[in-house]
């Protein structure tokens, strides 16, 4: 089947995508990924489905599948497509992204693609509908008992619950590319620090915005961006999150130590135990030498 949307058609039997009638190059297992997103809307795919399917009857790692979904949202960006592609449900897996699939509404029949497009796509009458609804499934008293515990309940609250109880620290590392820190990230949980990864610049800042952590550790570039980590760094200060941030990289020349002092990073490192050195006091507040 041919889907269009803007300038782009892509052909989920042929893996194709062409823009401006010219056949853009991009993985067929990305045109698979996308089709199989658009077969199944509104409803989100866990990892291990989408492994099933994407590589039927081979074993692969879940970063395969973190590195498909990110390879895939860059080639169309690289196309000149602007919006959101896939959307990333945090705990839970992918789907299509809302913005997408309200762009497919005129031209497919996409399942239920009022069911869930996204605040953005929702007016100040369609808001109004869906509170009746809600109320009158649930009840004006549930929906405020419901919103009252919410409330009370801290947000660390659903993270918490899948860390194992021994957990002293926690940490979200942002890296395009998590297999190139598979060591540091084993010896950091191996010493009950849990780490939490995200692959760009916006997941890292929808998990701050959800959850506390105690260091925020970033590679400098991403996805064709040399400073991408400043940019991340940039736009949490501006967020007022002052989590500690430090940048980890190979290319210590690129580090711009003094821009990244002038946004109260807290350091830039490119060898592990520089980088354990810099963490452990943020965690434990203890001396380094104490460490396993």
């Amino acid at each position: 089947m041919k889907y269009v949307f803007d300038e782009f058609e892509l052909d989920s039997t042929a893996f194709t995508v062409r823009t401006k009638h010219q056949l853009a190059e991009i993985e067929p297992r990305s045109v698979e990924l996308i089709s199989y997103l658009i077969q199944t809307w509104p409803d989100y795919c866990c990892a291990q489905q989408l492994l099933d399917v994407l590589w039927p009857d081979t074993v692969v790692s879940a970063w395969s599948l973190s590195r498909l979904v990110s390879d895939s949202r860059k080639a169309f960006r690289q196309f000149g497509y602007q919006g959101p592609v896939i959307q990333t449900m945090h705990g839970k897996g992918y789907r299509l992204a809302p913005e997408l699939a309200a762009k497919l509404r005129s031209r497919h029949n996409i399942k239920n693609i009022d069911a869930d497009t996204g605040s953005s796509f929702l007016s100040g009458r369609q808001w109004v509908i869906a509170g009746i609804m809600f109320m009158l499934v649930l009840g004006i008293l549930s929906l405020f008992l419901f919103t009252q515990h919410y409330d009370s309940v801290p947000v660390q609250a659903e993270l918490g619950r899948s860390e194992p109880a021994n957990t002293l620290g926690r940490v979200l590392w942002v890296d395009d590319h998590p297999d190139n820190n598979s060591s540091e990230v084993a010896y950091l949980k191996q010493n009950n620090i849990a780490v939490y990864l995200a692959t760009n610049t916006e997941d890292a800042l929808v998990l701050l915005s959800l959850y506390q952590y105690d260091a925020v550790i970033s590679d400098m570039g991403r996805d064709n961006d040399p400073l991408a980590g400043l940019r991340l760094l940039q736009r949490m200060r501006q967020k007022q999150i002052e989590t500690a941030f430090i940048v980890y990289t190979l290319l210590s020349e690129h580090s711009k130590p003094d821009v990244l002092k002038a946004h109260s990073a807290h350091g830039s490192v490119a060898k592990p135990q520089e980088l354990y050195q810099l963490l452990w006091p943020l965690l434990f507040e203890k001396d380094y030498e104490n460490l396993n």
